[in-house]
């Protein structure tokens, strides 16, 4: 009951709490749990309890989504949540008996946990597509200037030395007491972290970022319940609402970009010409119209399916499209369909068929727009995977649709994630959301436009500039790497590990 009281208040430091106090005391907890956990295989069950009360807490807006439809009961909603906080919890669990097999008194024991939970994070974020919902690292969300290190070592490593901190305290208790040799270590993580906030602090000017001043952005906001996106019969209502959110073109004939969200066309754009002439007619001459809107096409194997952005000239051509390559697990795809389907599951989006994946990451460069890196919903959230090879973007382009989970932290966690990544890449990054919360973000991580969560608007915007190739640009997770090694060979220099005795009733 401890562990999973716990690991539920280590989420109380994400967004939109930023409770950090609750985070040191739960992995400090953690820490005195591991003490005391008797063997490895009890530090195991007691490192999914935690993981289990931390997920659950942290991600309970999943089952919102079983809400904002009717072909899903919303009891289901509950039972859902628990299931992936549990599956999630694995990686904690495993995470927790690396660190007891690996422990030792002293100090030292707190690195440890550090790095297993860390190399945990790593993998949750990269095993079966990855889910790197939340990473310690984004409990610095509040702060611009707290964010600005991940533009030197990434999120992974920035995380890796925050729970490295977060533990410190611990270290000046023992299991036989107070030990005061020990206080080295939390004094080098408050001067580690006093370090980087201030470079953080002088990292970020005072001034705006200089911006594209010879267009505009218009993004569009419309508000649509997730339960009434997809109805027939509220279908020219909403394209209406678009259009009037969008307004007439610029009096003073300044060149508009209009942006609008993940699928907000509930329609098969390719197939409809006189729509795609009308839309693009909003964007005017030498512009273009952005939007998200599903796409079907026959296949060799029958009819496929994508989730795409789409350019529109003001022809209605279509200039550009991307199909999102990295889907969401029950939401956009059923996997192991064959097995899942006869045992009654199926995805929680409207329809039976399975989106397809598209072929990866792009750079789009159309209609005299700068080029950018199209990324649709949670494909913002992974660390080093939102620009593609080669030449560089100007900027970022996430839409997404979060009406799925309502007035909750969902929203506002993913906004966050989505900052994270403007800092590491320095490129700047414009967010068009359903329902919100919409965003122009500058390559610092900061907001110079946004509207609230669920409201109906328009933002009118210029671009931010980038910044010059960040070194986490340049060499992704390599400071990570080197941080484990760095730490690990440290441990195994300074101590030799205290390996439980694998003994009858004790071992994994």
């Amino acid at each position: 009951m401890i562990a999973l009281a716990l690991g539920a208040a280590s989420s109380l430091a994400f967004a939109p709490l930023y409770i950090i106090p609750a985070f040191v005391l739960a992995f400090g907890g953690l820490v005195w749990l591991i003490d005391r956990a008797p063997s490895v295989r009890a530090a195991a069950l007691w490192g999914w309890l935690f993981g289990l009360g931390h997920f659950s807490a942290g991600l309970y807006w999943v089952g919102n989504s079983f809400l904002a439809q009717s072909e899903i009961p919303a009891w289901s909603g509950p039972i859902a949540t628990a299931a992936l906080a549990a599956g999630l919890a694995v990686f904690a669990g495993l995470a927790v008996a690396a660190a007891k097999a690996l422990w030792r008194e002293g100090p030292e024991r707190v690195l440890v946990l550090a790095l297993c939970w860390a190399l945990g994070e790593w993998l949750r974020g990269h095993i079966l597509t990855g889910f790197p919902w939340n990473p310690a690292a984004s409990i610095w969300g509040f702060s611009v200037a707290m964010m600005q290190p991940a533009a030197l070592i990434g999120n992974w490593a920035l995380g890796l030395l925050t729970l490295a901190a977060a533990a410190s305290p611990v270290a000046l208790l023992s299991p036989r007491g107070l030990d005061r040799r020990s206080w080295h270590l939390p004094v080098a993580a408050a001067v580690l972290f006093a370090g980087l906030a201030v470079f953080g602090f002088v990292r970020v000017p005072a001034a705006p970022a200089d911006v594209h001043e010879d267009f505009i952005l218009r993004l569009v906001q419309a508000n649509i319940p997730q339960k009434e996106k997809w109805r027939r019969d509220k279908l020219a209502e909403h394209m209406a609402r678009y259009f009037d959110l969008t307004g007439p073109l610029p009096e003073d004939g300044a060149r508009r970009y209009t942006i609008w969200p993940e699928t907000a066309v509930p329609l098969w754009l390719e197939e409809d010409r006189r729509l795609r002439r009308e839309i693009g007619a909003l964007a005017g001459a030498d512009a273009a119209l952005i939007t998200g809107a599903p796409r079907a096409e026959r296949t060799a194997d029958g009819v496929g399916y994508w989730n795409s952005l789409y350019v529109l000239d003001s022809a209605g051509g279509i200039a550009a499209r991307y199909d999102k390559a990295h889907l969401v697990p029950f939401g956009e795809y059923l996997p192991a369909r064959g097995l899942l389907s006869w045992l009654g599951l199926k995805k929680v989006t409207q329809g039976t068929s399975n989106f397809s994946a598209g072929p990866g990451l792009t750079r789009i460069s159309a209609a005299g727009l700068p080029p950018f890196s199209p990324l649709i919903c949670f494909e913002v959230i992974f660390p080093g995977q939102v620009v593609p090879p080669g030449p560089r973007p100007d900027w970022l382009l996430n839409l997404t649709n979060d009406a799925w989970f309502g007035d909750s932290s969902g929203p506002r966690q993913h906004l966050i994630m989505s900052r994270f990544r403007a800092v590491e890449e320095g490129l700047p990054l414009v967010r068009v959301a359903g329902t919100g919360i919409s965003a122009v973000v500058d390559a610092h991580g900061r907001i110079r436009a946004s509207l609230p969560l669920n409201s109906e608007g328009v933002i009118d915007a210029q671009l931010p500039l980038p910044l010059p190739p960040t070194l986490y640009s340049r060499f992704g997770d390599l400071a990570f790497w080197a941080l484990v090694l760095v730490l690990a060979a440290g441990l195994i220099i300074r101590k030799p590990a205290s390996i439980p005795a694998f003994r009858r009733g004790h071992g994994a």
